[in-house]
């Protein structure tokens, strides 16, 4: 306020010099001029003090808060200084005083970027235990090892997803012998029971043998597959859904002509997981019987979980409704994504090992023309290709 009064009384002084001068021709510039540099003092004063004047009620209000002062008289100071809030944490009670270099430590763990788990490697021809870490599931340790959950599940003698912290998971190399129950030859005339599906993923890592599986779900894009695989002489076994095979009778009925084997992959491709399991029963046996009604054959006892989804009620209807066996992969072609033939050949070349079962789709539009360069390939290196009942048996 008096800053204000001042403004004012240098203005009237001003502006009384300047009244008293002004008649007076000779000095007449002199006081114009003198006029506007006091009132150019004022102003600059005025602004200038007005500045001070709010800064120190800010500060005054700050520093007479109670739980300022109340802070600040504390060891710890875990209040900051004006003007450095958010520069600092604050520090928690009973925290020791901090170490230098602690600040920046506490900068970068801010900025960084939150950590990604690093991959599990496992050798070709050995074998790694793995402790679960907290967090770990048997889906991410699948992702980090690159084997499928289903291998996981068969190694560790696994019969549900469930992981405990501390927990040993062994994992074994794709040339390495892992442990496998033997599986029962399969027979066309298993029947319905109360017994649960047994899922598989994979034959004898001992024996160099693989087998090339198709699902058919949608098209017949790839269905050259057929022709390509008459001209090397291999056999393989198809999955199809009631809906194809309804659609696609001629083929359905070719393949089977050809000696291929068939299992089942549902009628209306339904997730296991998404659906009732008396509803997901009746949608096999519903494909079934679309099936035999095309082929003349019944495609028991193999079954294909469509997405590869299930769990243990899903393995138990499965079971019930006559299919004994439900066949995972152990080599996954991501066909249906629609790769160039170069990397599907690469796909398969890198990555067939003994007893494979390796999943491809007649929807794959270079899956044909992949298949049939690679064939000689596998053969070469002493791979024989088989349908699943010789590579089980």
């Amino acid at each position: 306020m008096k800053e204000i009064l001042g403004f004012f009384l240098f203005f009237l002084a001003s502006s009384l010099l300047f009244l008293k001068y002004a008649k007076n021709n000779k000095f007449f510039y002199k006081t114009v001029f003198i006029t506007i540099i006091c009132l150019f003092m004022t102003a600059f004063s005025f602004i200038y003090w007005h500045k001070q004047d709010i800064g120190e009620v800010r500060d005054s209000s700050f520093h007479e808060s109670p739980d300022f002062q109340k802070k600040k008289d504390s060891p710890d100071d875990q209040y900051p200084s004006p003007g450095q809030e958010g520069k600092h944490p604050p520090k928690n009670e009973g925290t020791p005083p901090a170490k230098p270099g602690d600040e920046q430590d506490y900068q970068d763990e801010k900025h960084a970027p939150p950590a990604v788990p690093a991959p599990i490697i496992v050798p070709d021809g050995g074998t790694v235990e793995y402790t679960v870490a907290k967090g770990d599931t048997l889906y991410s340790i699948s992702r980090r090892s690159g084997f499928t959950v289903t291998d996981l599940k068969l190694w560790n003698g696994l019969t549900t997803n469930a992981i405990y912290t501390g927990q040993t998971i062994k994992l074994h190399g794709k040339n390495a012998a892992a442990p496998s129950s033997p599986v029962p030859p399969p027979t066309q005339e298993a029947s319905s029971g109360s017994a649960s599906s047994r899922s598989i993923s994979q034959g004898s890592t001992k024996i160099k043998e693989i087998a090339f599986t198709f699902d058919a779900g949608s098209d017949i894009a790839g269905i050259d597959i057929i022709n390509v695989l008459n001209k090397h002489k291999v056999k393989a076994t198809f999955f199809l859904t009631g809906k194809w095979v309804e659609k696609y009778p001629s083929y359905a009925k070719q393949i089977a002509a050809e000696g291929h084997e068939i299992g089942n992959h549902g009628y209306n491709h339904l997730d296991a997981l998404k659906v009732d399991m008396e509803t997901f029963k009746q949608d096999l046996l519903q494909a079934e019987a679309a099936i035999l009604k095309a082929t003349g054959r019944l495609p028991r006892p193999y079954f294909r979980f469509p997405y590869g989804s299930f769990n243990e009620a899903a393995l138990k209807a499965a079971g019930q409704a006559g299919y004994p066996y439900s066949i995972y992969w152990s080599l996954d072609t991501v066909d249906w994504k629609q790769p160039s033939t170069e990397l599907l050949i690469t796909r398969i070349e890198k990555g067939a090992s003994n007893g494979d079962i390796v999943l491809m789709h007649i929807g794959g539009i270079h899956t044909p023309e992949a298949v049939d360069q690679m064939i000689p390939k596998l053969k070469a290196k002493g791979y024989r290709l088989v349908t699943l009942t010789e590579l089980m048996n």
